[in-house]
């Protein structure tokens, strides 16, 4: 599904007076131009160009930006403020890759990317969905490649409202043109979450707030299952059923069910 289409116009606040805008990067011999126009709340025109050592090899008129199934429940045309763009080489294998970010607007909805990769004899385009909470590009490893760190967006309002609700970390690696998904390689992250979603479990049940408390369980489990420790995750829910934690015991019981088939939809089981 294609989440919009950027010659449409698109309402998005922040933009008083009409004006061009040009963004710029490079790194090596590589440079990318993003450029658009902005009149009265509305962002058109927009163009990427790709120059190596100069010569320009991509133009393009982006017109719409899909991001295939994680975009469904978004509608064509709620899009879009472009940019940043960045050049950056996500694999370490010298041949930087070019970025460009979208956001479609709302209350904290949506991060949409455009990766461009050169072939040999082209660039050629793919697109991640990061959702809510977007992503960043780091080296969490510190071994001179690049990770892009990021929270699972499934689980917000799976559980919950979205206030209530907590994800899991998720951590990929660019490589031959796709993301890559490696949270596993990197444990700290899911035990910090963990200890933050106990954390915050622990508040909401001195709350007797059974909705948020089983939203931020959702992640804690999900956690658990990144460090192997799935089976000891889910006698502790079936524990904390029993104390009457999770609500009713029907409640509970019925909670546990729809969050293991949750957790083996995802991958996590």
């Amino acid at each position: 599904m294609l989440v919009a289409a950027l010659a449409a116009a698109a309402v998005v606040p922040g933009a008083a007076h009409a004006r061009d805008v040009t963004q710029t990067a490079k790194s090596g011999d590589v440079s990318a131009t993003l450029t658009y126009h902005v009149a009265k709340d509305v962002y058109s025109q927009v163009r990427l160009r790709i120059a190596r050592s100069g010569a320009v090899v991509a133009d393009q008129r982006l017109r719409e930006v899909g991001c295939g199934k994680g975009c469904a429940a978004w509608a064509s045309g709620l899009f879009a403020v472009p940019g940043p763009v960045q050049v950056r080489d996500l694999d370490g294998d010298g041949e930087p890759e070019v970025i460009v970010d979208f956001y479609t607007g709302g209350a904290h909805c949506c991060v949409v990317t455009a990766f461009y990769r050169w072939d040999g004899g082209a660039y050629r385009r793919s697109t991640g969905y990061f959702g809510n909470y977007g992503y960043k590009i780091v080296d969490l490893d510190h071994d001179g490649t690049t990770e892009l760190s990021a929270y699972d967006e499934r689980f917000a309002y799976a559980f919950g409202s979205y206030a209530d609700s907590l994800s899991p970390p998720v951590v990929w690696h660019w490589q031959a043109g796709k993301l890559v998904d490696v949270t596993k390689s990197f444990p700290a992250l899911a035990q910090a979450n963990a200890k933050l979603a106990f954390k915050l479990f622990t508040r909401s049940k001195r709350r007797h707030d059974d909705i948020a408390a089983r939203a931020v369980l959702a992640a804690w489990t999900a956690d658990q299952c990144l460090l192997g420790r799935s089976t000891q995750a889910f006698a502790r829910l079936e524990a904390a059923r029993k104390a009457g934690d999770l609500g009713t015991a029907t409640a509970g019981a019925r909670y546990i069910t729809q969050l293991r088939a949750f957790l083996k939809r995802g991958g996590y089981l």
